[in-house]
């Protein structure tokens, strides 16, 4: 009998130590806040890009599963190796924290960026990144694809 109750105590703590753990909280901000009794408080000095890191939602966490991309970038001319790694460049300047991908599939050079769960989220990317590179506005999509 105690055996089971020991088991049934253990067995809720790790319930809800998953569940705490699962929260999305921002670990740097609770830690700035000053602690009840004492007022102590900690201070990080740090790059922003550190955090936001951290703190990056985790878009795609089945493997296998499909996600949802932009393509960016899809050419077999001469020089489409080059263009894509150009576009490649621009695109990691501009978001360091998005997965980029270049792929050759014979006889294509593919860009594409983001892993999205829905076709909504990619959809709202789409939409900034056409904003922030016009030129390439007329060859994105959005494509469906398996997450590796």
């Amino acid at each position: 009998m105690k055996k089971i109750l020991y088991l049934t105590i253990i067995f809720a703590v790790l319930v809800l130590q998953n569940a705490y753990s699962q929260a999305k909280e921002n670990i740097f901000a609770s830690m700035e806040t000053p602690e009840a009794q004492t007022g102590a408080k900690v201070t990080f000095v740090q790059d922003d890009a550190i955090e936001a890191l951290l703190l990056k939602k985790n878009t795609a966490t089945v493997k296998g599963g499909t996600v949802y991309r932009v393509q960016v970038f899809s050419s077999n001319q001469r020089t489409a190796k080059n263009d894509a790694t150009s576009i490649e460049r621009q695109l990691r300047t501009k978001y360091p924290n998005e997965n980029i991908q270049v792929n050759y599939v014979s006889p294509f050079w593919k860009v594409r960026i983001g892993e999205f769960t829905s076709r909504e989220d990619a959809s709202k990317f789409i939409q900034e990144l056409r904003a922030a590179l016009p030129s390439q506005q007329s060859q994105m999509y959005i494509v469906a694809d398996r997450n590796r």
